[in-house]
């Protein structure tokens, strides 16, 4: 794959623990490209209004879900104003709720070139009450709750995405060479659609 032929906004996206920023990561270092975490713009973003630190979920619990993606809106466009004055492709992974951020979403054009990287609920569900329940789930119904979550969140990624991929239950380690495959397959085939 050349760096030339790449989209200039590679975004890897998801619902939250698919993956985006394991692979999005690993992809962007394979190309050695700039690779940015949104959810550290949000963190640095806060930091820089409230001169505290704070983890995103920290910033989502005691600040409140509108303040949360007021920040995210701003992290987002801050990155796509910097890609587009970048001479080089730029790497992104999203937070895994930007699906319901209608502010942000207003962002997306065909300038992005969106990754849908997708993971079963059932899989999803248990990689994420792991680590404890987060707060955009409600405790009293954490199962049915992400249901109805991954059932709205998957149909606008679905919208979004310029390439969808089914990553499975897989080794990290392999699944990034999948990811990484499927998208120079994809690419390979567009430009010679194109030709």
């Amino acid at each position: 794959m050349r760096i030339d032929e790449l989209p200039h906004k590679i975004i890897f996206g998801g619902m939250k623990h698919c993956g985006k920023t394991t692979h999005g990561k690993n992809f962007a270092h394979r190309l050695n490209l700039p690779f940015t975490d949104l959810d550290q713009l949000i963190t640095e973003h806060y930091q820089s209004e409230k001169h505290l630190p704070k983890t995103v979920r920290e910033i989502f619990t005691d600040e409140g879900k509108e303040t949360f993606q007021r920040l995210e809106y701003l992290a987002l466009k801050k990155w796509i104003e910097k890609a587009d004055l970048h001479p080089q492709p730029q790497v992104l992974s999203l937070g895994g709720g930007i699906a319901s951020n209608k502010e942000a979403l207003k962002l997306f054009d065909n300038s992005l070139f969106f990754i849908y990287l997708y993971q079963p609920e059932s899989v999803l569900y248990e990689r994420i009450i792991r680590k404890g329940l987060p707060p955009f789930l409600n405790p009293k119904n954490p199962k049915a709750n992400f249901s109805q979550i991954f059932k709205e969140r998957s149909a606008v990624y679905e919208q979004l995405a310029s390439l969808k991929i089914e990553t499975g239950n897989r080794p990290k380690d392999e699944t990034s060479k999948i990811v990484y495959n499927t998208i120079a397959d994809y690419l390979n085939q567009k430009k010679r659609e194109e030709e």
